[in-house]
C-alpha cells in the first residue's frame, strides 16, 4: 500500500533530517582532513604561495613524537584526534584518550576551585588570606614576604609560587588532599574521568600517559617530572577535556548554561582586569573576535587552549615535547585557516637584497658550544648557516641586521662591538633563545 499525502510528507521531513545529519558529518569530516593536511607556517614571502603542509609529516620535521587536538564548534566539541606516538622509543599509537602534562594550563581550574568557594561565601578575593591559612603560616617562598596576599592578587599574577600559596589555602579550607578536592570540585562536576591533579599517577592512568620529550627527540629521565606545585603545574588531561572545561566556562559567562560555576565567577574568568590577565586566563580581541587563551609548558611537554566565545569555536593542542609550540602554532594557523578565525594568519615578508659588503661581513664561524657551531656563507641575496650535523638553512634579510629562514621559522640578530665589528649573533625560534659568539 503506498503511503498517503500525510505519510509522504512525513518520509519528507526524515529524508531532510537525515541529509541534514549527513551533511553535518561530512562537514565535520572534511574540516578535519584540511586541518590534517593544511598546516601553515609561520612567515610567507610575498609573491609565493604558502604551501600546506601534513601533520604526520611535520611532527618528525620538529621532533615532535605527538600531537593531540580537540575542535570546538556551536559551543560543543566537534572532533578530537591524536597523531604520532606516546613514546619515541615504545612508538605505541597516542590516542585522543592520551593524557599529557598541562603546565600552566592547570590554573584556570585552580582558579575555578577557588571562585567556588569566593562564591559560597568561604573567602573574598581583596582580604587578606594569612589568617585562613592553617597557622597563619605562608609557604616559604617569594611571595611570603608581601604586606597583602590577597586571592584577586595571586591570580592577576600568577606564578608557581603564588599557586603554592593557593594550593595550601584550599587545602586548609576542605581539609582534603589537593587531588581529592579538585577532583571534587571541577573534575567530576563537569564529568571529566580521565584527567587528574595526582602527585604520583596510578597505575590505570600510567598505561595512558605520554612520555615528555626533550629538544634532541629522546624522551626524557624518568618519562616525565612529578612537579610538586600540583595547582600550578600538576594537571594530566587530554585536549577534550580541557575544551570541556573551557566550553563550560564560557557558556556560563554567556547566560547559556553551565555546571561548575554562577555567572558572574565564569565572567570574572574571561573579563580582562589587569591588562589582557583575567582571573584564569589572557584575553584579548573586541567584539566577536575576543578571544581567551593560554599556553602550559613542564619539562618535556607543551599545550595550547585557544577559544573564540561569541564564535562558540576553540581548539586545545597537547604535545610531548619541548618543541611542541613549533608544530602547535602551525596547526593553529591550520584550525584558523579552516574555520575563519581573525587570528593566526602567517607573516608575509618581502625580500630585500643589501650590498654584498654587508653579507660579508657575517660570514665565519660563530660557536654555540665547542661542539655545536654555525658556519655562514655568503650565497647571492641570502646567508647560508650550516649547523654542525644538522642541514644548511637559507636566512633571508629582514633589515640589515637581522635575518630570517622559512622553515622552521627563526630570527637571527648580529651583534656588533663599538667599532662596527660583528663578535657574534643571537637567534631566536619561538621562546628558545641561543647566543654564539664569532670565532673566525
Amino acid at each position: 500500500m503506498l503511503p498517503g499525502r500525510s505519510g509522504c510528507a512525513a518520509l519528507g521531513l526524515i529524508a531532510l533530517f537525515l541529509a541534514g545529519c549527513e551533511t553535518q558529518v561530512s562537514l565535520t569530516k572534511k574540516r578535519t582532513r584540511l586541518v590534517e593536511k593544511g598546516l601553515l607556517r609561520a612567515v610567507t614571502i610575498k609573491g609565493q604561495k604558502n604551501e600546506k603542509l601534513g601533520l604526520n609529516s611535520r611532527l618528525p620535521f620538529y621532533k615532535v613524537p605527538a600531537a593531540s587536538l580537540a575542535v570546538m564548534d556551536r559551543n560543543a566539541l566537534e572532533w578530537a584526534n591524536a597523531y604520532g606516538v606516546r613514546d619515541a622509543l615504545v612508538l605505541e599509537p597516542a590516542t585522543a584518550e592520551t593524557l599529557f602534562q598541562a603546565g600552566a594550563l592547570s590554573q584556570p581550574l585552580v582558579v575555578a576551585a577557588a571562585l567556588g568557594f569566593v562564591a559560597e561565601g568561604k573567602m573574598t578575593l581583596d582580604e587578606d588570606l594569612r589568617p585562613r591559612l592553617r597557622g597563619g603560616r605562608i609557604p616559604d617562598n617569594d611571595i611570603s614576604g608581601k604586606d597583602l596576599i590577597s586571592l584577586r592578587g595571586l591570580l592577576l599574577d600568577p606564578s608557581d609560587d603564588g599557586f603554592a600559596v593557593l594550593q595550601k589555602l584550599l587545602e586548609d579550607v576542605t581539609a582534603s588532599s589537593f587531588a581529592d578536592l579538585m577532583a571534587d570540585r571541577v573534575l567530576a562536576p563537569l564529568g571529566l574521568r580521565a584527567g587528574t591533579f595526582e602527585s604520583a599517577l596510578s597505575e590505570d592512568r600510567r598505561i595512558l600517559a605520554a612520555s615528555g620529550h626533550g629538544r634532541d627527540g629522546r624522551p626524557i629521565e624518568g618519562s616525565w617530572v612529578n612537579h610538586p606545585a600540583l595547582a600550578a603545574r600538576g594537571l594530566w588531561t587530554n585536549p577534550t577535556e580541557l575544551l570541556s572545561f573551557a566550553a563550560d566556562i564560557m557558556r556560563t559567562a554567556m547566560g547559556q548554561g553551565g555546571r561548575l560555576l554562577d555567572a558572574d565567577s565564569a565572567r570574572a574568568m574571561l573579563t580582562p582586569q589587569a591588562g589582557t590577565r583575567s582571573l584564569g586566563f589572557l584575553v584579548e580581541g573586541s567584539g566577536t573576535d575576543t578571544r581567551f587563551h593560554l599556553r602550559g609548558r613542564t619539562e618535556g611537554f607543551t599545550c595550547a587552549l585557544e577559544v573564540y566565545p561569541y564564535r562558540g569555536q576553540g581548539a586545545v593542542v597537547m604535545t610531548n615535547s619541548d618543541n611542541g609550540f613549533l608544530v602547535t602554532e602551525e596547526i593553529l594557523r591550520a584550525v584558523s585557516a579552516v574555520y575563519e578565525w581573525p587570528d593566526y594568519k602567517p607573516q608575509e615578508k618581502t625580500l630585500f637584497r643589501l650590498d654584498p659588503s654587508i653579507y660579508a661581513q657575517y660570514v665565519g664561524r660563530y660557536e654555540i658550544t665547542p661542539d655545536y657551531v654555525l658556519d655562514i656563507t655568503h650565497e647571492d641575496y641570502y646567508l647560508v648557516i650550516r649547523p654542525t650535523g644538522q642541514a644548511p638553512t637559507k636566512f633571508y634579510v629582514e633589515n640589515p641586521t637581522f635575518f630570517f629562514s622559512v622553515d622552521p621559522y627563526i630570527r637571527i640578530q648580529f651583534l656588533t662591538d663599538p667599532g662596527g665589528d660583528v663578535t657574534g649573533l643571537v637567534l631566536w625560534q619561538q621562546d628558545f633563545k641561543q647566543e654564539a659568539r664569532k670565532t673566525g
